[in-house]
C-alpha cells in the first residue's frame, strides 16, 4: 500500500513539473522573449545581420531588431528599430549616399533613418514624426497651420536617391473637430560631414485619403 502511495505522489509531482514547464514554454512562445538571427543577403559581398528579440502583450507584438552590416570582411553596426508586424524583413533595403550607409526602416508608425559612416564609427539615427514639422523653419515657410501635437500621425519612406531622402507624412490639423487630415512629402538632404538630415524641399500638402 505504501509503495502505491509513493508511486502516486511521484506521478503527481512529475505531472506538476511537466505542467509548469509546459505553461512556461507556452508563455515564452506566446509573449516572449524569443530571440533569433535573420540574415538578409543584399549583394554578393553584403549581408545584413538582424538580431531579433520577440515580445508581445495582449494587444500587440513587438520585434526589436539590431542591424549589423557585413561588407566583405568588415562589420558595421547600423542601429536598431522596433517593428509591430510579422515579416518585418520584407522590403528592407540598404542605400549608399556619399560616405554613408543609409538604412530606412519602419519603427512602429514612423520612418527611422539609420546612418553609419563608411570610414569611421559615427552612427546616427533619426525618427521622422509629423510633430517634428512644427520645429522645421523651412517647412513652416510653406505651411501656415501646424500639425496637431497630440495626434501622432504617421510617416513612410517615399524614395531615396542621389539627391536625398523623401518622406511622406500624414498628420492632422487642429485638435478639435472638424478634423482635417493631410498627406505631405518632404525631401531631406544628407549633410555628409555630420549625418544630419536637412530639409531641402517641401511639397504641396494634399488631403489624406
Amino acid at each position: 500500500m505504501t509503495k502505491w502511495i509513493v508511486r502516486i505522489l511521484v506521478t503527481l509531482v512529475a505531472l506538476a513539473i511537466l505542467a509548469v514547464v509546459g505553461i512556461k514554454w507556452f508563455l515564452v512562445q506566446a509573449f516572449g522573449p524569443r530571440e533569433r538571427t535573420v540574415e538578409i543577403d543584399l549583394s554578393d559581398t553584403q549581408t545584413l545581420i538582424c538580431k531579433e528579440t520577440y515580445n508581445a502583450d495582449m494587444h500587440a507584438v513587438f520585434y526589436g531588431v539590431d542591424f549589423t552590416l557585413r561588407d566583405n570582411h568588415q562589420s558595421f553596426e547600423l542601429g536598431s528599430a522596433t517593428f509591430m508586424k510579422d515579416n518585418w524583413q520584407n522590403g528592407i533595403k540598404l542605400y549608399s549616399l556619399d560616405e554613408w550607409y543609409v538604412l530606412p526602416v519602419e519603427d512602429q508608425a514612423f520612418v527611422k533613418i539609420l546612418l553609419r559612416h563608411k570610414k569611421n564609427e559615427i552612427r546616427k539615427d533619426t525618427i521622422l514624426r509629423p510633430r517634428h514639422l512644427r520645429r522645421d523653419n523651412t517647412w513652416k515657410i510653406k505651411n501656415d497651420r501646424l500639425p496637431s501635437d497630440i495626434y501622432t500621425g504617421r510617416s513612410e519612406l517615399s524614395s531615396v536617391d542621389s539627391e536625398g531622402i523623401t518622406v511622406a507624412f500624414e498628420y492632422r490639423l487642429g485638435d478639435f473637430e472638424p478634423f482635417v487630415h493631410i498627406r505631405q512629402k518632404v525631401k531631406y538632404e544628407l549633410d555628409d560631414s555630420t549625418g544630419n538630415l536637412v530639409t531641402r524641399e517641401v511639397f504641396d500638402p494634399e488631403l489624406a485619403k
